[in-house]
């Protein structure tokens, strides 16, 4: 976590991470600096210097990444005028003719704004250390005071907060991604049940030999089902329902039911990674929303839904702020971002209960470990940190020596970032 007074640069911090980690030239450009350094716990190395010229903003990056010993260097030019040739950089999704969606920093944007941000793009595939580094989908950045101005600036127009706004097409997008993820894990798991279908008698026949342990059996079929009814909580189950077990067996029940368990597990094995997040996502929402008598339930197609006291579907956008905030961020930690990226999460504090400041920590180291993630959070929030003062850096900046010219330099900032490489 970093930590520091207001107007002392967190916000700018993480802006270079997120830039730095995805080569976003035109972020890079646009923010004064004169050299950012990002070192990996595998001694790997990623630094970006500016290099002035007569203009009082850079002239060009100077990018030198190191590993296992060899080093590169690369020279971005500050950009000039967009190729029309080029196509838009890999997170970034168009979501109407005119209308894209930047996955890395989960901002929208139209299709003049993305030309004009992402103008400057370099070819790698010269520079393979670079490469192995940097990405598309190596860091996101979630700006939460965004998402409150955003809420604002939505009412000031004149809507009503009560209709979809920005932040609750956020959220949808998300939970787009959560039943995405839910009917790919349902498909893999058919296609598991089809082919072992297929080879079910020649299995069968093979094991017309084998012993079968009746009491490991039972434990067998005993796991089987609470991964079923677990399973079948979040939507998704397939095919009919769980058999009983026999109450009495014998030596060729108790072959035909271990070739049977067998395929049972093979189907539920492609649902299990998609239902965990499913339940680290449902685990963290339901100990929030259950204040105000709300819970999650999960459509039959595999989506999230919030449930009111009354048995009904809320929608997201009547959910109060923070409790969309609290979906916005997690549905974002749990579906939007690619596994093993880098989050750098921006005052997440704001608009969460105190309680939910407490216990914010927890779920996030949680939710960071099912999903791969490295999080890095900028907060004021003594209560997000929670007495965990081990896990903080304050910001420090050197002093501006000015005494020998009458021109005042630019602040240094030299930032050591420890991350693990993947």
């Amino acid at each position: 976590m970093i930590t520091a007074p207001n107007g002392a640069g967190k916000t700018h911090v993480l802006r270079l991470i997120a830039a730095a980690l995805t080569m976003d030239s035109r972020t890079l450009f646009g923010i004064d600096f004169d050299k950012l350094t990002l070192q990996f716990d595998d001694d790997t190395e990623l630094s970006y210097a500016t290099v002035q010229d007569n203009e009082p903003r850079a002239a060009s990056l100077v990018v030198e990444a190191s590993l296992h010993g060899e080093t590169e260097l690369l020279t971005i030019k500050r950009p000039g005028s967009l190729d029309a040739a080029d196509e838009p950089p890999p997170y970034l999704r168009q979501v109407s003719p005119n209308r894209w969606h930047d996955m890395r920093s989960d901002r929208y944007l139209t299709g003049e704004q993305v030309a004009e941000r992402y103008e400057s793009r370099v070819n790698l595939a010269d520079h393979p250390i670079i490469a192995s580094i940097v990405s598309g989908e190596r860091a996101y950045l979630i700006d939460t005071k965004r998402l409150e101005s955003d809420r604002a600036d939505f009412a000031s127009r004149g809507y009503d907060q009560a209709r979809p706004g920005p932040r609750a097409s956020r959220i949808r997008h998300y939970l787009g991604e959560l039943q995405q993820k839910v009917s790919a894990a349902r498909s893999e798991s058919v296609t598991a049940a089809q082919s072992e279908d297929l080879s079910f008698a020649t299995r069968a026949l093979a094991a017309a030999s084998l012993s079968v342990n009746e009491n490991e059996l039972r434990r067998r079929y005993a796991r089987i089902a609470r991964t079923y009814e677990d399973l079948g909580r979040n939507s998704l189950s397939v095919g009919h329902t769980l058999m009983e077990f026999p109450e009495k067996t014998t030596p060729t029940i108790r072959r035909i039911l271990h070739v049977f368990f067998e395929d049972m597990e093979r189907r539920q094995a492609p649902l299990l990674p998609v239902n965990a997040l499913v339940n680290a996502l449902r685990s963290v929402l339901d100990t929030k929303l259950s204040a105000s008598g709300k819970a999650t339930g999960m459509t039959e197609r595999g989506g999230l839904r919030i449930i009111g006291r009354n048995g009904r579907n809320v929608e997201i956008s009547r959910l109060s702020s923070g409790e969309q905030h609290l979906v916005a961020l997690f549905t974002m930690l749990l579906f939007g971002a690619a596994p093993n990226s880098v989050v750098l999460l921006d005052e997440p504090e704001i608009s969460l209960h105190a309680a939910w400041k407490h216990a914010f920590l927890d779920d996030v180291v949680r939710i960071s470990e099912l999903n791969g993630l490295q999080v890095i959070i900028a907060t004021h929030s003594t209560a997000i940190i929670n007495g965990r003062w081990e896990l903080t850096e304050e910001l420090a900046f050197s002093a501006v020596d000015d005494h020998d010219d009458d021109t005042q330099e630019e602040d240094s900032l030299d930032l050591l970032s420890e991350y693990a490489n993947e």
